[in-house]
């Protein structure tokens, strides 16, 4: 059985590159990737939530996607994302870096939300800048579904606790 985690590591922001950022982590079986989160245009909660949405969208259509950065919606607009692509119980992910014109020509005067990040999905196999093929990993569905069932029963443990107190 693989594993699926993704989830903030540390809240307090620090300067990367003139920006604030978080530190967040993904884990995809034995692969593990720390990485920053500009907090500049999408707050944690709004990552988390996205993240959440994300998970939630492959019970309905075979492709989703988790946002792991986001940076200016103008000027020079940069996208890291973690595409989803479902073939029967399989899950395969990709990692897709968005900037230049692979951003600004989809968005077409639109701004990047959590919404239109699903349309920066590209189909699965190859990498976008390179024309080679993508590193890809793969992961049992249900791993990843679990690892949403977890994160509510976890968020409703601490509700509970709340209201106790």
């Amino acid at each position: 059985m693989k594993k699926f985690l993704i989830h903030v590591l540390q809240r307090t922001t620090h300067n990367c590159f003139g920006v604030k950022c978080c530190f967040g982590v993904i884990e995809i079986g034995t692969f593990r990737e720390i990485f920053h989160m500009p907090v500049n245009v999408w707050s944690l909660a709004v990552y988390e939530q996205q993240w959440i949405e994300g998970i939630k969208r492959l019970q309905n259509h075979d492709s989703s996607c988790l946002v792991t950065e986001i940076q200016t919606r103008t000027k020079k607009p940069q996208a890291t994302l973690w595409a989803f692509y479902k073939e029967e119980k399989k899950l395969y992910i990709q990692k897709l870096v968005l900037f230049g014109e692979l951003i600004k020509e989809p968005l077409k005067n639109k701004f990047f939300t959590t919404t239109t990040c699903y349309d920066f999905i590209v189909p699965r196999g190859l990498d976008m800048q390179h024309n080679l093929k993508a590193s890809e990993w793969q992961i049992d569905l249900e791993d990843v579904l679990r690892f949403l069932d977890e994160k509510r029963q976890l968020n409703d443990q601490n509700k509970t606790k709340k209201y106790r107190n």
